[in-house]
């Protein structure tokens, strides 16, 4: 709580205070009410701590670091990617 206390005024110098944007409600409220939307966040508990367990493996094993430093690297740009596709050919 000390933290929070401390931090709080450094954090409002730094950023302005807006309220949320119209949109960031209605994609809230539109992830809420569908079920299967609303199911995505267990799944993406489970797909995380299944990525770690397995990397945490593989450094067990090798001890290897590098390797894992640039999966890592290359699964997140292969997702930018494919969200950015995704997103183009939903806007045409």
């Amino acid at each position: 709580m000390l933290v929070r206390t401390l931090e709080q005024p450094l954090l409002s110098s730094l950023f302005e205070q807006r309220p949320p944007s119209e949109e960031i409600i209605q994609l809230i409220h539109g992830v809420s009410s569908n079920l299967w939307l609303l199911a995505l966040g267990p799944a993406a508990i489970l797909s995380i701590g299944f990525k770690s367990v397995l990397m945490g493996w593989f450094f067990m094993a090798t001890g290897r670091t590098r390797a894992l430093i640039v999966s890592h690297v290359v699964y997140d740009s292969v997702q930018i990617v494919m969200a950015v596709v995704a997103i183009r050919a939903a806007l045409s």
